[in-house]
């Protein structure tokens, strides 16, 4: 009897400790889809470029449940799918989440997975919002939550066709933050690799870069309406009015001053250089077919510290820069019968 027990004692203790060893492997999802037509819902994993749905469940009465066998250890990148829509997760081994929305998918709300709760805070944040209110709100977030892996899934994300999170040249600036303090959750994680990756050819591209000739002033490469790109420094040993804009009701006033002094002075060696922002492309594309613009228009979707508005400063529209045959920015947001003087005097 006395050896039993003892024999009891030492399995029980055993087991607590094989308990402790071992890490949960599974999640749970569970939830409640109010007033939807769904019948099914899916959970689907992303692994690099890739998606693939891991597990299925029917919905019941508008309640569902699914699950992770073999879920990772770190967050890893999910979406849960109903009705053609998805939202977002990231996900931990051991835990488990209730999911529930209301009329769609993507009115939700996430308990159970503190970095799913981050994502659904995000999306919040930047969802519905014009790109300057989008923006502002994404790198808020990025900085308040650098050590979280939602912040690693805020830095990939892109707004209006943008290519890259600021003005590319400053991305890894934002992207070594977030590095250094998720990196020190979770090491081995796999979007932390990624992560370091990416800042590595970051790094390698600007150090290439380094090794380009410098002018005397910010340049700027952007794509015209044929996709094809111009640089600023192609019009040295030009007189350049460097223009931003923006679409507007003012804007046909004035490009239509504008093109006055063009058509006036584009023959003695000078060009303009227009920028417009904070304007669908294909609003750009129809004002400048409509006002016949006969100087180099080219398009950036990207606004504020995050384009070539950062480059120069620049804090309301229009505004312009003047560059002399050398390169030298000679003046600032002149317009009118001043800023025809000021041509007058470098071109003749």
């Amino acid at each position: 009897m006395y050896m039993t027990r003892k024999i009891a004692i030492a399995v029980a203790a055993l087991s607590a400790l094989l308990m402790i060893g071992c890490k949960p492997s599974r999640v749970k999802i569970s939830g409640h889809l109010r007033n939807m037509d769904a019948s099914e819902v899916y959970l689907e994993k992303v692994t690099g470029s890739k998606i693939q749905v891991v597990d299925s469940a029917a919905v019941n009465n508008g309640t569902y449940k699914i699950s992770i066998k073999n879920a990772p250890q770190t967050p890893s990148l999910y979406y849960l799918s109903c009705c053609g829509e998805r939202v977002p997760l990231l996900l931990t081994a051991g835990e488990r989440v209730v999911i529930d929305a209301d009329s769609t998918i993507r009115n939700y709300t996430v308990s159970g997975s503190e970095e799913s709760a981050l994502l659904r805070e995000f999306h919040t944040l930047c969802d519905g919002k014009d790109y300057i209110a989008a923006k502002h709100a994404q790198f808020r977030f990025i900085e308040e939550h650098k050590e979280s892996m939602a912040a690693v899934y805020a830095l990939y994300q892109r707004f209006y066709g943008e290519a890259n999170l600021s003005n590319g040249d400053n991305d890894v600036i934002y992207y070594r933050k977030v590095a250094e303090a998720v990196g020190e959750r979770w090491p081995d994680s796999p979007l932390v690799a990624k992560l370091r990756s990416d800042i590595a050819n970051m790094e390698a591209e600007a150090a290439l870069i380094a090794n380009i000739k410098e002018v005397n002033y910010p340049d700027i490469k952007l794509p015209d309406m044929y996709g094809n790109e111009h640089r600023l420094s192609s019009l040295d040993g030009k007189v350049v009015l460097l223009s931003f804009w923006s679409v507007s009701p003012e804007s046909n006033r004035f490009n239509a001053d504008l093109k006055e002094l063009y058509d006036n002075y584009s023959g003695s060696g000078f060009e303009v250089y227009q920028v417009c922002v904070g304007t669908s492309k294909v609003d750009w594309i129809s004002s400048v077919q409509e006002q016949r613009l006969p100087w180099i228009s080219v398009y950036d979707p990207n606004v504020l510290e995050y384009s070539a508005l950062a480059l120069y400063n620049v804090n309301r529209l229009p505004s312009n820069y003047i560059l002399d045959r050398e390169g030298n920015i000679v003046g600032r947001d002149i317009f009118g019968d001043e800023l025809e003087a000021k041509l007058s005097q470098l071109l003749y």
